[in-house]
């Protein structure tokens, strides 16, 4: 329901009475009534949670008591071969807190209903993995209601929508209680293909109580829908299917002329291959060639492309709960594109397991987006004004509350039931965070700070304000300040110095606790893992796995970084920070000097500067408090999820959980609660999915699918070029010594040898003075930086946390060179010229220079 309103798709006021709810609530009721839910004693917490909530719809809704439709929601329902249709309680006409109190006691019993009870023992599910959650809604006093399915139930056709109506509120639909008007409508349009004119006799009333109504007999036989509003509520149905990637059957409301979605839910009962999400297969069938299902007819209209990990060849198909992570973290596009009124958002599809993407259309309408576009910028300004960053005042509160609150969690100590709770928590929360992570608005401290340098001292070189912002200390110069300080323990104890440069980054961990004088540096390292543990290689740069552990999940990461660390002369690895700095703040006096005496604008810029400080923090920051931490928190709750299922043999191996899906995780831990005769075969779903992840990795998907390119991405005018952007001529020496070039993206010159380092190398391997040299770079290699002579690369971005790592420590960085892992040769010397842009044979080696 969340993802229908974050679409844009007109759904009802409400608020929802969690699963978790639902648990707390059977815990605290007698053992004997268990099954009683209409008799519990509901905890007065979630008493005082419900009438809150129900408080705050009144307030929104502008009705004092509104009324309510009371619907049920349960973990265990429409599923691809168990729909649980019309086993569960739904109310409607709903009044007063005490009403929805009862009705939510009312859903909750319909769980232990004996027909609930014995499908679910029909379909061998579990009686553990059963939770109930409860939507409360605005009813809407519709005139006409019923279903739409985006599929034929009956046929399987694809390319119809199908819809059901009747007169008054949808319940004479769901229940079968009328003859409904069936219109067939064809997708490739939309256009009515065929009208079935029901005798609809009665209508529901108003409340669950209330008999039904008799209809009018010259209504009886007429049409329930005219054929504009027919294909308004097709239109409604296929929005609701591309926001869910997958056919769905939508509950729907015609009231003064609007038509509302109230629930929508995927179609079940449906072969595989039609009801997986955007081509995707669980079955164990699948195979080349490679076929594209679409999700929507709609979207066999837009031109999609392969994604890759920014430009490299896709090497896999992505497993299950990759994709579901990964979906997560690309809807927080279409959430941010909504809040900042964007007219367009990065859509993905899954097809056979390959992530294809293009741009698409927000669902907001022009005066929407303009007014979401005035109101977030408005936000971003007040905080300007008081000198804070939309990220510092807004954003980062929020990430750093959350994070605490995952982090501090002990999963080992959690029950199967928590844990689950944990995980879905955990995925939200990446989801959320992200969708932060894409606000950025217009302006802000750094640039109030540039402007204002420039009024007063007039200069026109917009490097200086620049160089007032750099090495301001930052989370990565604190985790790489934490580095250096373990290293020198290292250096400081020959036995520690001689096992971490003959062993393994794993083996010397093993033996750490034998090795003499070893207890300082345990201690050290357990401080600096509590601390900085939670960088994982998530970032602009990184393969984009989520598989990706963290420096807390695997110490011996942070060993092979230092193994780097300990060959080197840290005060030497320091020195051009240190620099920096010292600049930095002799450039600060000599501005103050400037400015004069006069105390005004010496407070102006004094205030300015510290903002613009700490906006320049947040901005490197949030590299590790988003970008790592997210998935490093991911990670972590996957990885305990799919160890307490292997060590149960629900799965096989711990690995295997990448072959489930997210809600299936919730469903396997909560059947580990009791011992119970008999389990969902997680096994063997496996075994079907790791073939189809097998079979996806033989196909070669195309590089392009749906529509030709628009013709207007062709005709696109190119921006025009800035006189900076054009680069800088070549001298004759560069021209005789050129082998690459890029973007200046680190001051500096440097000659070494070149280290190609591929893409799929957690830590990268180099010798003191290398030359690191690669298709990208993300956060896990970055604190490696210190320790090489250049860096070299064929994409990359200036604002990048690489070129910033880089600039920081006074590392020469090339990019976007396109082809320098194409052009260069492992091991030949080269010169990296950072201010230029500029790969060169070195000077002594002249023109025959290999």
């Amino acid at each position: 329901m969340q993802r229908l309103v974050g679409g844009g798709l007109r759904v009802p006021l409400g608020f929802v009475v969690t699963t978790e709810a639902h648990r707390l609530a059977a815990g605290s009721a007698p053992a004997s009534q268990r099954e009683m839910a209409d008799d519990w004693p509901l905890p007065p917490t979630l008493v005082t949670a419900i009438a809150s909530a129900h408080e705050r719809l009144a307030r929104q809704s502008g009705e004092g008591q509104p009324t309510l439709a009371v619907r049920s929601s349960a973990t265990l329902e429409d599923l691809p071969d168990a729909a649980f249709a019309g086993l569960y309680a739904t109310g409607t006409g709903i009044r007063g807190v005490e009403e929805v109190l009862t009705w939510v006691r009312r859903c909750w019993a319909s769980l232990y209903d004996r027909a609930a009870i014995a499908y679910r023992r029909e379909h061998r599910f579990s009686e553990e993995s059963a939770a109930m959650a409860v939507i409360v809604q605005i009813l809407i006093p519709a005139e006409v209601a019923g279903v739409a399915f985006t599929v034929d139930p009956v046929s399987g056709q694809r390319d119809r929508v199908v819809l059901n109506a009747s007169w008054g509120l949808g319940i004479s639909v769901v229940d079968g209680l009328v003859e409904p008007d069936t219109f067939k409508v064809d997708r490739n349009g939309p256009k009515i293909v065929s009208r079935t004119i029901g005798d609809k006799a009665t209508r529901a009333g108003a409340t669950p109580a209330a008999p039904r109504e008799a209809v009018p007999d010259e209504r009886r036989r007429q049409p329930t829908l005219d054929d504009p509003t027919i294909i308004a509520v097709a239109e409604l149905a296929l929005r609701a299917e591309g926001l869910r990637e997958r056919p769905v059957d939508v509950e729907w409301a015609l009231a003064d002329g609007q038509v509302w979605l109230l629930q929508s839910r995927p179609v079940t009962g449906l072969a595989v291959d039609t009801q997986s999400p955007a081509g995707r297969t669980d079955d164990a069938t699948a195979a080349p060639p490679f076929e594209v299902r679409w999700p929507t007819p709609e979207a066999a209209n837009h031109h999609w492309k392969l994604f890759s990990h920014q430009g490299l060849a896709p090497s896999e198909a992505w497993r299950p709960l990759e994709q579901d992570i990964w979906s997560r973290f690309w809807g927080s596009r279409r959430n941010a594109a909504g809040v900042r009124g964007q007219a367009t958002y990065d859509e993905s599809i899954w097809v056979q397991g390959y992530r294809y993407r293009c741009e698409a259309a927000t669902a907001l309408s022009e005066e929407e987006r303009t007014r979401g576009e005035e109101e977030f910028q408005a936000a971003v300004d007040a905080c300007t004004e008081r000198g804070d960053s939309y990220y510092q005042a807004v954003v980062e509160p929020e990430v750093l509350s959350r994070n605490a609150e995952l982090d501090a969690v002990d999963l080992a100590a959690l029950s199967p039931e928590r844990l689950a709770y944990h995980f879905t928590k955990t995925i939200e929360m990446l989801e959320r965070h992200w969708t932060l992570h894409w606000l950025w608005g217009r302006g802000g401290p750094r640039e109030r700070f540039e402007e204002l340098y420039k009024e007063l001292m007039g200069d026109e070189d917009e490097q200086i304000p620049k160089k007032l912002l750099e090495s301001i200390p930052n989370k990565f110069t604190e985790t790489v300040e934490g580095l250096i300080a373990l290293a020198r323990t290292i250096q400081a104890s020959p036995a520690l110095r001689e096992a971490i440069e003959t062993e393994q980054p794993a083996t010397f961990l093993a033996q750490l606790p034998a090795l003499s004088g070893s207890d300082p540096f345990q201690e050290q390292l357990d401080v600096f893992l509590a601390q900085w543990g939670l960088r994982s290689g998530m970032g602009f740069g990184t393969n984009r796995s989520p598989d990706l552990v963290c420096w807390r999940e695997n110490p011996s990461l942070v060993i092979d970084i230092l193994q780097h660390y300990v060959l080197q002369d840290l005060d030497r690895v320091t020195a051009p920070q240190r620099r920096t700095a010292e600049e930095r703040a002799a450039l600060f006096a000599k501005t103050m000097g400037a400015i004069g005496e006069d105390a005004d604008q010496r407070e102006r810029f004094t205030f300015w500067y510290e903002a613009a400080q700490r906006a320049a923090r947040n901005f490197e920051d949030h590299n590790y408090d988003i970008d790592s931490v997210s998935f490093a928190l991911v990670h972590l709750a996957v990885s305990a999820c799919g160890q307490r299922l292997a060590a149960a043999d629900a799965i096989d191996d711990a690995q295997d959980i990448w072959l489930l899906h997210e809600t299936e995780i919730g469903i396997a831990l909560h059947e580990l609660t009791k011992a119970l005769p008999e389990r969902s075969d997680w096994r063997t779903l496996a075994d079907e999915r790791r073939e189809t992840h097998r079979r996806q990795q033989e196909l070669d998907p195309p590089p392009t699918i749906g529509a030709p390119p628009p013709a207007e991405d062709e005709q696109k005018e190119q921006p025009e070029k800035k006189e900076e952007d054009e680069p800088l001529p070549l001298t004759g020496d560069e021209e005789r010594r050129l082998l690459v070039r890029g973007q200046a993206g680190s001051s500096g010159v440097a000659t070494g040898r070149v280290r190609l380092i591929p893409r799929t190398v957690t830590v990268p391997d180099l010798a003191p003075g290398e030359i690191l040299v690669s298709n990208n770079a993300g956060p896990l290699w970055t604190p490696v930086f210190p320790t090489v002579a250049a860096i070299v690369l064929d994409e990359g971005a200036l604002f990048q946390h690489a070129m910033g790592a880089a600039r920081e420590y006074g590392i020469p960085g090339v990019l976007q060179t396109k082809e320098a892992t194409a052009m260069l040769q492992e091991g030949q010397m080269v010169t990296v010229d950072g201010s230029r842009g500029l790969v060169l044979r070195p000077d002594e080696l002249g023109e025959g220079a290999n």
